[in-house]
Order: structure tokens, then sequence, then C-alpha cells
């Protein structure tokens, strides 16, 4: 069984996810292969619990915006970033987002999600020093709120040393909220590079909150290999008095104060998420 203080135990029960842990239950697994699969805006839908909350996203062809036929064919999930696109630092062109729970309070302590994904052959990321690399964030995780302790995390793949590219994972922590950019950043080792080379990949994320204080797990697997494992971090703000736990996910791949260079594409042929009360 999965702990706040050690390595999670995982089952093998299907080869598309080897290193799922022991004892979740799966909320949403959608294989982004119709038109009809495309989240709708505004709304949750009762089946996936996606929606999208603004920005181009669409489903369409891979192969149209530099991308192989994916893993279930060729039709999937297109987030656009458009030439010139600049609206100031840490805004991303699109977004949509998951709620576990019936509600928007229902928290649960563990996640595990696996997304197929593939950034455009050809990719261009930002250059400038502050923030090289931008426009890798895979998703926000959106814990209670307790007062103004947002408990603001999450999982990326950018770099802040220019003119490198390099986009290992990284899970970043920001109990104090995304705006105050404090708490720490897990980054993967080179094995955990995954640059944006028109490829598809498979990411795994494991996230299990803890106690409030330093008894946090994080685990990341690229390409079933597993590239990043901490344990005993502050995931819950230490002076958090709410229960502990995640609402839900934002896939919301901000973009820096600098045009874009370039019309491009990111794109996911199927996500699956899991949760564990």
């Amino acid at each position: 069984m999965p702990s706040a203080s050690c390595a999670v135990t995982v089952i093998a029960t299907t080869p598309d996810f080897p290193n799922l842990p022991a004892g979740m239950t799966l909320v949403s697994d959608v294989t982004f292969d119709a038109p009809g699969k495309l989240p709708p805006s505004g709304s949750f839908d009762p089946n996936t619990r996606w929606q999208r909350v603004s920005g181009p996203i669409d489903i369409g062809s891979g192969a149209a915006v530099g991308c192989p036929s994916g893993p279930y064919g060729d039709t999937v999930l297109r987030g656009k970033f458009a030439l010139n696109f600049n609206n100031g630092v840490g805004v991303a062109p699109f977004s949509m987002d998951m709620q576990f729970g019936s509600t928007a309070t229902t928290v649960y302590r563990e996640v595990y999600y696996k997304l197929w994904l593939c950034y455009q052959s050809g990719w261009m990321t930002q250059t400038d020093s502050i923030q090289s690399g931008r426009g890798h964030k895979f998703a926000w995780w959106q814990m209670t709120a307790n007062s103004v302790k947002k408990g603001n995390h999450f999982w990326a793949a950018y770099d802040f040393t220019p003119p490198t590219i390099d986009h290992r994972f990284q899970f970043v922590t920001q109990p104090a909220g995304g705006s105050t950019m404090t708490g720490r950043t897990y980054r993967a080792g080179t094995n955990g590079n995954i640059l944006p080379d028109g490829a598809w990949h498979q990411l795994e994320l494991y996230t299990n909150v803890g106690s409030p204080g330093a008894t946090g797990t994080m685990q990341a697997w690229l390409d079933q290999v597993l590239v990043l494992n901490r344990t005993n971090i502050e995931i819950t703000p230490a002076d958090m008095t709410a229960a502990p736990g995640y609402r839900g996910i934002k896939w919301n791949p901000t973009w820096s104060a600098q045009n874009c260079p370039q019309t491009q594409y990111i794109s996911i042929a199927r996500w699956a998420v899991y949760i564990k009360a």
C-alpha cells in the first residue's frame, strides 16, 4: 500500500499501467480519438470529469500539427499556442481542468495520472533568462484552500538555464500559493529529460499529500522508467487546518512574457486519472 513516507507499492493490472499504485480508484480515462470526446466548455462532463476553461483546444489530426500517428490513431486532443501569443508571465493560451469529487471541496490524498503526450516537431521554447522553457507545464494540483494557503503545486518540464534545451521533470511545491513563488523544486536527473521532439511519450505522475509538514511523497515515470522519487517532502502546508488533499487538476501550460515565435501545438492521445481518499 502507498504511504506518505515510503515508495509506493505497484500492481501491474494492465500493460498500460505497470506503475499504478495499489488500492486506487479510476476517476477518468479518456482516449481523445473522436471529436465527440472534446470536453465541454464551462461545465464538467459527468463521465470524464473534464471541462474546457479557455482558449484554443480541439480534437483533430496529430499529423497536421507535427506529431506522428499516436498510440490510438491520428485523432488526438490538441492545444494551440498561436504565433505572437503573449498575455504576460504565467498566462496560458488555453486551459482545461478536472474536479475529482462531486463538489469543489471534496479532496483526495493520493493522485496518480498517466498521459500520452507529444510536443510537435520543431517546437520552439522561450529564450529569455527569467521564464526559459515555460510552456511545458502539465498540470496544477488544486488543494483545498486554508485561509490564504492554496497548496499551489504543479508538475512541469522546463529549465531556467538558457540557451540549453533541458526539459527535465520537476515537481514544484508552493505551499503559500502560486503568486508567492515560495517552496521547493524537485527535479529529475538527465534520464527525465523530455525534449519536445515530435514523438509520443508516456508520462506518469503520482503524489501523496501526506500530513501537514514534510511527509509527502511524489514520483514520476517517463516512458515507464522511474525518473523522480522523493519522500518526506512538504506538500501539505505545515500550518494547514483543513483536511489535506487535492480536489482536482488543471492543464494550464503557461507561457512567458515573450511573443510565441510560431504557431505550435501540444497533443494528448489519452489521459487516465486515479485517486484515493
